[in-house]
């Protein structure tokens, strides 16, 4: 297969931060975090009906390790351009410009830290660009991986090519038969499937000697995870069951299986799902199987939703919501909590299959224990089960 990339070493605009800005929930490891944005070309063309004369075009965004940044520095990222912005507010009814409130703790084209990281490949939930999940992407990056996000171009509200061109979301065609909605959500992850394994063959031309990415010597392709939330959860679940394409673990949050052939999956691969208490009903259980050295990890957190796994209801609360809202939702449990919680099962998870370094956060404990220590030990809100074969 033969593919095309173009490197892409974003400029951030310097934006005074006022009293009333919003910061995302702060990053728990000790590396500063750089950013980076790559075009991979594919050689195929894109499947959707609309855009079936093109070649498929993937935007990546790399989170990584950085060396210090100096105190004084004011240039992070922006959290999303304006045209992108805009997008989002209409699809999820954030107030107009809420972008410009939202500071972000990574440096474009920071020196990466010394070393060689683990890269996790990170898959978006559909229409939710990868943008929308920064507090996950900074985090880990910051304790030490290297995260590639996958935006899936016409699959997100809107994604924006460093060039200027603009990929809007493409409607997937709904039905009122759930049976036939769900046939065409299954089918459709083929294409999402084979941008995940067009960026893992793209991740490994990076490590040759020959390469000139920004990240070339600083990315262990070895040590390769995949994670992503709903759709993209789905897709990393399905892809990562195939053993051949060299992953070591895969962790979704929310990912409920779709696939045409049947109701479960045996994962590849030891595996993490993570379930908010409201979903549980319809994704807990034994639709993904362990196999020989491949546990399923599962991980429900109380009083969380489907959103809470990203920035959006945070970036809402911060943002956007009036007191009517903030009362309707007073008993869950807070967004940053949740987000927090996610990142540390998440760093564990990948520390345990990519670095071989093991967690309390993944053995079973007390509910006292819980209490008594909840960053080492676990969480109130987090139940944690693992099934084995």
């Amino acid at each position: 297969m033969s593919h095309g990339w173009a490197s892409v070493r974003p400029t951030a605009m310097s934006t005074p931060t006022r009293a009333d800005d919003v910061s995302l929930p702060a990053p728990q490891g000790p590396h500063a975090i750089g950013y980076w944005q790559a075009v991979l070309r594919t050689s195929r063309l894109d499947r959707l009906p609309s855009h079936s004369d093109e070649a498929r075009t993937l935007l990546l965004e790399a989170w990584y390790p950085a060396a210090p940044m100096p105190a004084t520095a004011s240039n992070s990222k922006p959290y999303v351009s304006a045209a992108v912005g805009a997008a989002i507010a209409e699809d999820l009814k954030f107030k107009p410009g809420f972008e410009h409130e939202v500071t972000t703790h990574a440096f474009p084209g920071a020196p990466p830290a010394s070393g060689r990281f683990p890269v996790i490949v990170f898959s978006h939930g559909l229409s939710w660009p990868v943008a929308l999940y920064q507090t996950l992407t900074e985090d880990l990056a910051s304790r030490g991986f290297v995260v590639i996000g996958i935006n899936h171009s016409h699959d997100a509200s809107r994604i924006e090519l460093p060039d200027g061109r603009l990929l809007d979301l493409w409607q997937i065609p709904g039905f009122d038969d759930p049976l036939k909605q769900d046939l065409v959500l299954a089918e459709h992850l083929d294409i999402w499937l084979q941008d995940i394994e067009d960026v893992l063959c793209l991740i490994r031309t990076w490590a040759a000697p020959t390469s000139n990415a920004p990240l070339s010597t600083h990315i262990d392709v070895e040590r390769i995870g995949l994670t992503g939330h709903s759709y993209g959860g789905s897709a990393v679940a399905r892809i990562g069951a195939r053993k051949e394409l060299g992953i070591s673990a895969v962790a979704a949050m929310e990912g409920q299986l779709r696939q045409v052939s049947g109701p479960s999956l045996e994962v590849g691969v030891p595996f993490m799902h993570l379930i908010g208490e409201y979903n549980r009903l319809e994704l807990e259980g034994h639709a993904y199987l362990p196999s020989t050295a491949a546990p399923v990890y599962q991980v429900v957190i109380r009083g969380a939703g489907h959103a809470k796994f990203s920035d959006v209801i945070y970036l809402y609360k911060a943002t956007t919501a009036g007191p009517d809202w903030i009362e309707r939702h007073r008993h869950e449990t807070e967004p940053e909590r949740v987000l927090n919680v996610t990142c540390d099962y998440l760093s564990a998870f990948f520390d345990r299959y990519l670095r071989g370094k093991d967690s309390s956060l993944l053995h079973p404990v007390s509910y006292a224990d819980r209490v008594a220590g909840p960053r080492p030990g676990g969480y109130p809100e987090a139940e944690l089960t693992i099934d084995v074969k």
